[in-house]
């Protein structure tokens, strides 16, 4: 790489009819660009290269400063801006003084520069920083080289360093600049040390380009990795061969990692080379390849032998610092197998895996690995479907400490009344109602809910529960006082709701919709209104502080001490209740009562965001750009009633974007009533489906694209340029300089992506621009109100085609590059570390199925009257629903599950077939158009995924309140 920048630089530098580069050409009147474009790379390139024992880089570098420093004007640029790389100059030829002279002059530039960065750009300051520990090495070498006893400086140099390693997930740059550093220091400490300590420095520099190696194949650069493990073969001979010396730890770690690259380059599997069961056998390469028939005996034998090298390995690293990454990768190699296996397989080998993914997941859990408890719901599954694995399961399960399974707790319940896994779920659930009952109270109340007929044994079960929890009886009384008391309230016969005693009940309504009321809380329940903590017998804890991923304390949980007086309905449909409850900790926590939905699905999908950012944190490519989805707490209390963490400081989308331009609602409106008027000259119907399914039947593609730039124009107040930049403008203002304003473009572009491709992969529709929230803080875009998930938003009267919102608001606040940039980028780094995790997330979808939402049985009964057909079983429809976002994680294109989604909808024949058209695009034209139904790369789905949400045709279409237009 640093040839290639060097070879760059010398192209530029040349002069019209030489074939030699000139430098000096930098300081030429004219040339005052390339003071900032080309002098820091000639610098740092050839300073790598002579660190790297380029003897040519070094000396033409060295002539170049040399010059330089001759003059005031170069002198001062020069000594401002590559203060290091002077001192590390000084440093390699001897002259220590300058040296040392020079790491003070960096310093001092380190200090400035550090206090000019902004404490939010966090990547600049990550720089500095490394910049810094290159700084401190080469001020401890200058120590060593010309203290009073170099021989012992030098010993306890090297020791430090043996120990001293960047994380495997730094940038391979900064890994690079100070492993060649060390080894140049190292170099020339030479003749200062002991014949024994000679030999371990040059243990240490192949060690640490070792080191250098594995962080390479962390990241996923096999090209890095091969070309310093190229360097080593004349160091270590015959290695890869592994001759008369491979007994060497060098020589076995060296032919391991060369292995590991061989299979990333080839696509094969790189996990089971991370496990510390040593040299990996030629036949595991076998294990992913795609041709291998995974019937074949040669296939079963692979299969086989890794088994046995895992489970080898877990019980070789039982009590040490390894066993919970051992049991883990165990667990995951089984986990892929089983995925493959036909259903109902009781082979031998089947058992096996089965057994060795329950003992891997729970020894793993035992020790208090966190990231196996996300297993869970493939382990129940199983066992629950298998005998051997739910008496393994049974067996082993009380040896994991009983915290472990709270974040787990809906599933647990979902099995309670099985005959395999419930045999296991039941102990387990008393025992967490009798340890942690404040954590039980309302998953139990939600099940308690379901009207669906019990088996005794988990009738017996939930009343036993139900006698544990005798203590823990103020929730349910607080929901059982609050739901009479809003009875009374409105009364039977609903006279006691205000707006029906209006002149105009339509008015009134909507009056009350369109904008929030403050009232008092005791006109909802003056039980909440009176509420004291010192006036109960027992004490109610806020919700959402058992999360699973800590082992709770209850004695030192926070407690509601009494509820604000104040509380806000907001305006939406179900005008929910922000309530503010204040905690014996003297804070307040602010939390949304909504009521009409059932928050299962949120929490769900919440939990759902929790594991993918797992696997975004797992990636080496997400984790190197910390991409990560915000996420918030949601507590159902019953299937149609529950709470939801208030995020401060937020705004949802549409008030942003008004806060940008006055008169934006307005115009808003104005663009609503153009695009029905537009709608209208197709349909002889003014009802919303009618009004649709006629236009997307009747209107030629260039009406359709025509009329929303004339409804961007009206949002833009005449200008559809300016309708485009309004995000960016309302970012602009929130911004105090140039620098805040990239940085808040940044994080929600990013933000905004991440919650794309986990939106498209849980199939999460009716993305409107209230259903984002903006982060006033960092410019963070969060994702409220899943109500339609798993492709429900494609199946209403209107169907919605996009797989997520990327309207030119969105795809402008990118400008220049637009969505083509950074949106890209991150939809397919974040779509590839989804994907690597299928198994996991697949196995989590599992409680959709096994316990459908009040939601889904509400829109499976409106389909069937709908179509006038046979109403299916929710939970077949769970199953579908489930497939699809399967065959998402495996490739699926995004355009053909659209289709399929439409063929099982409600609409008649002919609009489905026209909406279908609409989703899979134009032949030769759209890029959606010409790839297959399955299999595709993450490039490709990408591909589709941006083809699909930005075709002006699908957005024109799209449903007049989605307001695709902004």
């Amino acid at each position: 790489m640093w040839d290639d920048i060097s070879a760059s630089v010398d192209k530029e530098l040349t002069p019209r009819g030489s074939r030699d580069p000139d430098p000096d050409m930098i300081w030429l009147p004219g040339n005052e660009s390339y003071v900032d474009h080309l002098l820091p790379w000639l610098v740092r390139s050839n300073t790598q290269l002579a660190a790297e024992g380029d003897q040519r880089a070094g000396d033409r570098l060295g002539a170049f400063l040399d010059r330089c420093l001759k003059e005031e004007a170069s002198r001062r640029v020069v000594e401002s801006r590559f203060s290091e790389e002077l001192a590390l100059r000084f440093a390699s030829s001897g002259d220590l003084a300058q040296a040392r002279a020079y790491c003070e002059t960096a310093k001092a530039a380190f200090l400035r520069d550090w206090s000019a960065a902004s404490a939010s750009s966090g990547r600049p300051r990550k720089r500095l920083l490394q910049q810094l520990i290159r700084i401190m090495e080469m001020q401890e070498y200058v120590s060593a080289a010309s203290g009073p006893d170099p021989a012992a400086s030098a010993a306890a140099l090297l020791r430090r360093w043996q120990s001293r390693y960047p994380s495997a997930h730094e940038n391979l740059a900064f890994w690079e600049s100070l492993i060649t550093r060390r080894q140049l220091y190292v170099d020339r400490l030479a003749g200062h040390l002991t014949e024994a300590d000679a030999a371990r420095a040059q243990k240490l520099q192949h060690s640490a380009r070792l080191r250098l190696v594995e962080a390479a194949l962390a990241q996923v650069n096999v090209t890095a990795a091969e070309a310093h493990l190229k360097r080593l073969e004349h160091q270590l001979p015959s290695l890869r061969q592994g001759d008369a010396v491979s007994g060497s730890d060098l020589h076995t770690e060296y032919r391991l990692l060369w292995l590991h690259a061989d299979l990333l380059q080839a696509g094969g599997s790189e996990d089971l080379l991370r496990t510390p069961a040593g040299p990996a056998e030629p036949l595991l390469s076998l294990l992913d390849d795609s041709q291998l028939d995974r019937e074949s005996s040669t296939a079963q034998s692979a299969v086989s032998l890794a088994l046995h090298r895992l489970s080898a390995t877990m019980e070789s690293s039982r009590d040490t610092s390894l066993a919970a990454e051992a049991c883990l990768e165990a667990a995951r190699f089984c986990a892929r197998h089983l995925e493959t296996a036909a259903a109902g397989d009781e082979s031998a080998l089947a058992v096996r895996l089965r057994g060795s993914f329950v003992a891997g997941t729970l020894r793993a859990m035992a020790t208090g690995w966190t990231e196996a408890a996300d297993w869970l719901p493939r382990l129940l599954q199983l066992a629950d479907e298998h005998a051997d694995a739910a008496r393994a399961f049974e067996h082993q399960r009380t040896a994991v400490p009983s915290w472990m399974y709270l974040g787990w707790l809906p599933q647990l319940l979902s099995y309670c009344a099985s005959a395999g896994a419930g045999v296991a779920v039941r102990p387990l659930l008393l025992a967490l109602a009798e340890q942690y009952p404040q954590a039980v109270i309302y998953p139990l109340m939600v099940c308690r809910a379901d009207t669906e007929p019990r088996p005794p044994e988990m009738e017996a079960c939930l009343q036993r529960a139900d006698a544990l929890l005798g203590s823990c009886r103020l929730p349910t009384l607080l929901l059982a006082r609050c739901a009479r008391e809003l009875d009374t309230l409105c009364r039977e016969d609903g006279s006691g709701i205000g707006a029906a005693a209006a002149p105009n009940i339509e008015r009134a309504v909507k009056a009350m919709l369109d904008s929030p009321v403050e009232t008092r809380l005791s006109q909802y329940s003056s039980w909440l209104a009176t509420f004291q903590d010192v006036e109960q017998l027992e004490r109610l804890e806020l919700p959402g502080q058992y999360s699973g991923r800590r082992r709770p304390t209850p004695e030192r949980h926070v407690h509601v001490a009494n509820f604000g007086q104040q509380v806000r309905v907001l305006a939406s449909l179900k005008r929910p209740v922000l309530l503010t409850a204040r905690g014996d900790d003297a804070r307040e926590y602010r939390y949304l009562v909504k009521s009409g939905d059932d928050l299962r699905t949120d929490q769900r999908l919440q939990q759902l965001f929790d594991i993918m950012n797992g696997s975004l944190a797992a990636d080496p490519r997400t984790a190197a750009r910390h991409l990560t989805i915000r996420t918030y707490k949601v507590l159902p209390m019953k299937p149609t009633l529950g709470v939801i963490e208030w995020i401060d400081n937020t705004e949802t989308l549409h008030q942003f974007l008004a806060s940008a331009s006055p008169g934006f609602e307005r115009r808003c409106e104005e663009a609503r009533r153009l695009h029905v008027a537009q709608m209208q000259q197709h349909a002889t119907s003014d009802k919303p489906p009618a009004l649709h399914g006629a236009y997307a039947c009747h209107a030629p593609r260039q009406t359709v694209e025509r009329d929303l730039r004339a409804r961007e124009k009206v949002v833009g107040g005449g200008d559809a340029g300016s309708g485009r930049a309004l995000l960016r403008e309302a970012l602009f203002n929130l911004s105090r300089d140039p620098e805040a304003f990239l940085r808040l473009r940044t994080n929600l572009a990013v933000s905004h992506a991440l919650l794309s491709a986990a939106g498209w992969l849980l199939g999460v529709g009716d993305r409107h621009l209230s259903n984002f929230l903006v982060s006033l803080d960092d410019g963070t875009l969060i994702g409220i109100d899943f109500g339609l998930a798993f492709g429900s938003a494609t199946q209403l009267p209107v169907p919605e085609l996009v797989p997520f919102r990327l309207t030119p608001q969105l795809a402008g606040v990118t400008s220049p590059l637009g969505p083509a940039g950074l949106t890209r980028q991150t939809l397919l780094h974040a779509l590839q570390a989804l994907r690597s995790s299928h198994q996991l997330l697949a196995a989590t979808l599992e409680v959709f199925v096994r316990e459908p939402t009040v939601n889904w049985a509400e829109h499976v009964r409106k389909g069937a009257a709908a179509a006038r057909r046979d109403c299916q079983s929710v939970k077949e429809y769970a199953r579908r629903c489930v497939r699809l976002a399967r065959r998402c994680l495996e490739g699926g294109h995004p355009s053909a599950m659209v289709c399929e989604l439409l063929a099982g909808s409600s609409l008649p024949a002919q609009q489905g077939q026209a909406w279908a058209a609409v989703a899979r695009g134009r032949p030769g034209l759209d890029p959606r158009a010409d790839l297959p139904d399955d299999g595709l790369t993450v490039q490709q789905q990408v591909t589709c995924l941006m083809d699909l949400a930005t075709d002006p045709y699908v957005l024109g279409l799209a449903y007049f309140g989605w307001e695709a237009h902004v």
